[in-house]
């Protein structure tokens, strides 16, 4: 008995290497690469599923243009970007609020909320 025990814990043990095996193939890092062609415009590596090069946003759209250098889009930061010009340029015909005009919004609506804070804890306080 012990030695039928013996040759089937080997054949099990056998089974499990190969199944093991098997397991380890389909998540090798060989399997898992992507093929792969480098962006026309910045020269990243972009995998050929992918709509758009992760750095630089260019894509079959936007015919991997120049363009897309007027916004920035190389990856780079731009210390002199614009926010209103952009907004103008990507949305024509939208009335946007200049963000000089929203901070101060912003900064009237943020006094009077502390303006009333203080009136409530002088009351009830």
């Amino acid at each position: 008995m012990s030695n039928s025990f013996t040759r089937l814990l080997s054949r099990y043990v056998e089974r499990l290497d190969q199944v093991s095996l098997r397991v380890k193939s389909l998540f090798s890092p060989a399997r898992r690469r992507v093929a792969t062609f480098n962006c026309p415009h910045c020269g990243a590596e972009v995998p050929v599923t992918a709509p758009s090069c992760r750095e630089c946003g260019s894509d079959d759209e936007t015919g991997w243009s120049e363009a897309a250098d007027s916004y920035g889009a190389h990856g780079g930061y731009d210390d002199e970007f614009d926010y209103d010009e952009f907004v103008s340029k990507e949305f024509p015909g939208y009335a946007h609020e200049s963000t000089r005009d929203r901070l101060k919004t912003w900064g009237v609506r943020a006094i009077l909320f502390l303006v009333c804070l203080a009136m409530l804890l002088q009351m009830f306080g």
